[in-house]
């Protein structure tokens, strides 16, 4: 990816049931990205505390995202820094409306030019007053097929 783009990834995932194996879905397709382009230091937020504390306190859980949980931190060990947080999800609007379109249409897509509609406007009201245009964002989101 050059300097210059913006890439934006959805991956729709038929079958996810649970919230928090589609984010730690999610979470763990992010890392796979950022480590093929290597990509040294990361920070991933998520809307969801459970996973977020797990991958924290690299606790195990016997839950069907538990594997998941593992895989994540064995990828973290590629990168020099790998930084977990918590977001409220009023904080994470772009990567629920790219989560949205993806479980809507049922369809996995990579962005770099144009937007959905679904997340073009709320990209531009999230992105920092004077945050330069080239500022790569990578959203990757999985809500649970319902």
């Amino acid at each position: 990816m050059n300097e210059d783009e913006e890439e934006i990834e959805t991956k729709f995932l038929p079958g996810i049931l649970s919230v928090q194996l589609a984010e730690a879905a999610a979470i763990r397709l992010g890392l796979s990205l950022a480590h093929k382009w290597y990509l040294p230091q990361i920070m991933i937020n998520s809307d969801c505390l459970g996973v977020i504390n797990c991958l924290l306190t690299a606790t195990d859980t016997s839950s069907d995202w538990g594997m998941m949980i593992k895989e994540i931190l064995t990828l973290k060990q590629h990168f020099i820094s790998v930084k977990f947080s918590y977001v409220p999800r009023v904080c994470n609007v772009v990567a629920n409306a790219l989560a949205i379109w993806s479980r809507t249409t049922h369809s996995s897509c990579i962005w770099t030019d144009l937007l959905p509609s679904c997340a073009a406007v709320p990209l531009l009201a999230d992105k920092p007053s004077g945050a330069p245009h080239s500022q790569a964002l990578i959203s990757f989101s999985h809500t649970p097929f319902l």
